[in-house]
């Protein structure tokens, strides 16, 4: 039998069913002491429990203030029993009790809130490391795992862009037309830093391989992705290198990540092609093959 827990409960933070078991505890062990307080029973022990209730949601200060609320239960309840009168509730039993409760929320409340900053310290933490596992070490900008991320949030939200896939490249040294291959990380970070800087501020930059890099740039027509291009394409030839580019725009062209990587990697080999900087070497017969009998499953 599935039991209905109330909608308000289900509906109420931790802190809040806390401090509710707290002040419902306190009036049970009220009742408890007012009804059945005899010599040995305990049920004194029995305000420790909202004590530490409210402690765990209200810190030190707090606590100790429900160690008070305790204490002066704790006489209500024996006054109301006959046990001793007004004159009688400062005694030393009374200053041990006060003291006990006090401390109990003194203590827990410390703690518990030197846990929640812990607790806190190591969620920031863990933020850091999901950041930093999603960036690239050598430029710092987005790595495949944030790149993926990244799109899937903007198609997520339905917000139109363009993904922009950059082949950056050396030009040809002297006359003998030979590039020099973009190895040093100093090359890699220059490259990001140049395409960086032009950018729009919402724009974000991915390194998806040694000098292949990727760029969501917000585009609300084929003009601001064209503009993009061009704008990329230039910063570099103006810093010494030559970029080929592959776009694909969202949501006109695709509507999921593989789809658009598809269409932009496509028009950049396309592009490389042109440039005669991509020779597509002749597939083996048995790869074909292979390739063939996978896809007829």
């Amino acid at each position: 039998m599935r039991v209905r827990v109330p909608r308000i409960i289900s509906q109420a933070s931790v802190p809040q069913l806390l401090l509710a078991a707290s002040v419902v505890s306190y009036g049970i062990f009220f009742i408890l002491l007012s009804a059945f307080s005899q010599p040995g029973l305990g049920l004194g022990e029995g305000f420790n429990l909202p004590v530490v209730l409210a402690a765990l949601v209200t810190g030190p200060v707090g606590g100790a203030l429900a160690g008070l609320c305790a204490v002066a239960l704790f006489e209500l309840g024996l006054m109301d029993d006959g046990r001793i009168h007004v004159g009688g509730v400062f005694t030393t039993g009374t200053e041990i009790r006060l003291i006990g409760y006090v401390m109990v929320g003194l203590v827990v409340g410390y703690f518990a809130t030197r846990g929640k900053r812990l607790l806190a310290d190591a969620l920031h933490m863990l933020d850091d490391l999901l950041a930093l596992a999603g960036r690239d070490l050598t430029t710092a900008t987005l790595a495949s795992p944030g790149l993926e991320r990244a799109m899937s949030h903007r198609l997520a939200e339905q917000e139109p862009f363009v993904l922009l896939v950059v082949e950056a490249l050396s030009k040809p040294a002297g006359s003998s037309g030979v590039r020099r291959l973009l190895r040093h990380d100093d090359d890699i970070r220059r490259i990001a830093s140049v395409i960086g800087a032009e950018l729009h501020r919402e724009a974000e930059l991915a390194r998806i391989a040694a000098t292949r890099f990727a760029v969501l740039v917000p585009a609300d027509s084929s003009e601001d992705a064209r503009d993009a291009i061009l704008s990329c394409e230039r910063a570099l030839d103006e810093a010494g290198f030559e970029a080929s580019v592959g776009w694909a725009e969202s949501p006109k062209e695709g509507m999921d990540i593989f789809s658009l990587f598809s269409v932009a990697v496509e028009r950049l080999c396309a592009d490389l092609l042109v440039r005669g900087e991509w020779s597509p070497a002749l597939a083996e017969p048995a790869f074909t093959e292979a390739l063939a009998a996978a896809a007829s499953r």
